[in-house]
């Protein structure tokens, strides 16, 4: 009934269900980060986190167990729905796969790698995935306190929403599957996470996923 659906946190509750799930998985986490903070490899990142620098405290336990939360929650949307049209595309364009495979005998992972190089063909053909058939292409917004006004293209009144296609620029390039327009300078303008404050949490969680996929 309507019980289920308040906001308790007992077995029988839709929210208590959630925060069973939240525990279980806090738990996995934790001793993930008991074993992260004794390896000294230059890239762990979760032993960066609790480790305190320039005079500042790391992040607590449970700060850290939020963020990766955060995190792997944020990442899941984009992988689930992108990583299929990547076989596919793969499946399509054979020499695609031969050449990711090539760069990655030749490129092995160190210490300087990166998730964005600039010129890897893996990320080219993630984005280029994403542009064709993206994961999210709009968001909605809705201002409350006054009215939201678009210059010459008119006023919205407060509390009417407002949905922004930001996947507008890459449905214009077309539907030509071609990963290698993502240069340098072209990816730059490449919106399949959002931009500024309001870029995804778990962009590069979600590009290290699909890049070794």
């Amino acid at each position: 009934g309507a019980l289920a659906l308040m906001p308790l946190d007992l077995p029988f509750t839709t929210f208590g269900q959630s925060m069973g799930a939240r525990r279980s998985l806090a738990k996995i986490l934790k001793e993930l980060l008991k074993k992260a903070t004794t390896d000294p490899s230059q890239r762990n990142v979760l032993r960066q986190l609790v480790s305190s620098s320039d005079g500042t405290r790391g992040f607590s336990e449970e700060e850290v167990v939020d963020t990766l939360m955060t995190v792997l929650i944020a990442g899941v949307v984009t992988t689930s729905f992108t990583i299929p049209h990547l076989v596919v595309n793969l499946w399509r364009e054979p020499s695609l796969g031969q050449a990711i495979a090539a760069e990655a005998r030749q490129s092995l992972w160190n210490t300087e790698s990166k998730i964005e190089a600039p010129t890897s063909k893996v990320l080219q053909l993630v984005r280029e995935t994403m542009r064709v058939r993206p994961a999210l292409d709009v968001f909605r917004r809705t201002r409350l306190d006054a009215p939201l006004h678009l210059g010459e293209h008119g006023t919205v009144p407060a509390g009417w929403p407002v949905a922004v296609l930001f996947a507008s620029k890459g449905y214009d390039m077309g539907q030509t599957f071609n990963p290698s327009r993502w240069s340098p300078e072209e990816s730059r303008g490449f919106m399949g996470f959002g931009a500024g404050p309001h870029l995804c949490a778990g962009k590069n969680l979600a590009l290290l996923e699909m890049e070794i996929f």
